[in-house]
């Protein structure tokens, strides 16, 4: 058993609170900056509580456009110019999809999108779809290399516009057997 005591100021035998740490364990500096008007944006949400923490939280479109604007100044403020946009567009997104639900108008079509071409269910959806991708590596890849990265997604794309199209050529088929099924119907009648 060792003894720690020495190493400390007073240590058991002083009733010493084991160091001078205690100076730096004082938050309290930090906790309210954000009430006083300034400092710390994260504490913005407890000074201005008619500011919801979130955009979901959000029930009329005057509390929703202070949840943008105080998001976006949180960027501005502690995100470099040349990455703004990279934290800004999802929250120009969340703002869309929430302005929409509070105004009870219908989802935004990027926010409706599917995630993949399988979960496409028309053509109109795959389009979308296809859209949706080719938009992000417009944005994101190097035009170089922009060919190379969509060349999958048409090809996504021609494979599940034919899994669309093959059940309505399918129904074709099934339609005289049920004409068929419905004739026999009558004739029991």
């Amino acid at each position: 058993y060792m003894d720690y005591s020495k190493y400390t100021n007073g240590g058991a035998q002083g009733g010493g609170t084991g160091g001078d740490y205690n100076q730096y364990m004082n938050y309290s500096k930090y906790m309210n900056a954000g009430a006083q008007g300034g400092g710390n944006p994260a504490m913005l949400d407890a000074s201005n509580p008619s500011v919801p923490a979130s955009a979901a939280d959000c029930n009329t479109t005057e509390q929703l456009k202070a949840w943008r604007k105080q998001s976006l100044g949180r960027v501005d403020q502690y995100t470099p110019e040349a990455y703004q946009h990279f934290a800004e567009a999802p929250i120009e997104q969340e703002f869309s999809k929430n302005l929409a639900r509070i105004t009870g108008e219908p989802e935004p079509a990027a926010a409706s999108t599917p995630m993949s071409a399988a979960d496409c269910k028309t053509e109109d959806e795959l389009k979308a779809w296809r859209k949706a991708q080719e938009k992000q590596i417009k944005q994101w890849v190097p035009q170089g290399f922009q060919s190379n990265a969509l060349k999958p997604i048409e090809q996504d794309y021609e494979k599940n516009l034919a899994r669309i199209k093959a059940p309505t050529q399918d129904s074709g088929a099934h339609a005289p057997a049920d004409k068929s099924r419905g004739k026999s119907d009558d004739t029991d009648k």
